[in-house]
């Protein structure tokens, strides 16, 4: 990104070198692009409808607060193997595992 050779990067030597990285994309790309959307979008849909649910089943406020601690908790938990899975086995296969996952579950 230093295009001038003084060592230092400006801010238009970043901005130029960033955008001209954003500009080349890998097609591979495209499908983890999109289960990343759809995993986002799940998530998206049912926290906003949460309370409609509670309502439904008639659910307590106490229920409904360990519905919404379950999730985070589980995060919590999945986190902790997820990461020894990035150090052993790489980012692909824990971001494709991991969506390949969720999209069953």
């Amino acid at each position: 990104l230093d295009r001038d050779g003084d060592k230092t990067i400006s801010f238009p030597e970043f901005q130029t070198g960033i955008t001209e990285l954003a500009a080349k994309r890998d097609p591979r790309m495209w499908p983890v692009a999109g289960m990343m959307l759809f995993t986002g979008l799940s998530v998206g849909i049912v926290t906003p409808a949460m309370p409609v649910v509670v309502k439904l089943l008639g659910l307590s406020q106490a229920e409904f607060g360990y519905v919404v601690s379950a999730f985070g908790l589980s995060k919590l938990l999945g986190n902790v193997p997820a990461g020894i899975c990035v150090a052993t086995r790489g980012r692909r296969v824990a971001m494709s595992g991991g969506l390949l996952l969720n999209g069953f579950g």
